[in-house]
């Protein structure tokens, strides 16, 4: 059931521009941006720009994001990164090669439970 709902809420055409018209976020499912209603949408906030048509002609450019279990994690850690940097705490530089390297070990960490639990012992 839960597959079933990832399925619908993620990869659904029909679903991706139902939530887009609702909430102005474009959808990741390609085929969503041949749908007309999202393609002609005039989006006020935006002065009436056709934000679905501008998506359209840029879909095929944005590389593919692929999440990894320790996403979460290091996702938290960059926000905490952006904030020091805008705060000046350090360097850009320093912040991401600590960023960098903190990271490495999150995904070594993730790695190292992942091949406990799928492994054949």
């Amino acid at each position: 059931m839960a597959w079933a709902f990832t399925r619908f809420f993620f990869l659904s055409p029909e679903e991706s521009v139902n939530r887009a018209l609702r909430t102005r976020v474009m959808p990741v499912v390609h085929q969503a941006y041949e749908d007309p209603r999202l393609i002609e949408e005039e989006f006020a906030y935006l002065g009436g720009q056709q934000l679905g048509k501008l998506f359209a002609a840029l879909k095929d450019d944005i590389p593919p994001v692929y999440f990894h279990s320790s996403w979460p994690e290091t996702s938290k850690l960059l926000k905490t990164v952006v904030y020091q940097a805008v705060r000046q705490e350090d360097t850009p530089r320093n912040l991401l090669r600590q960023l960098q390297l903190d990271s490495k070990e999150i995904v070594e960490r993730y790695k190292r439970v992942e091949a406990r639990l799928y492994s054949d012992e």
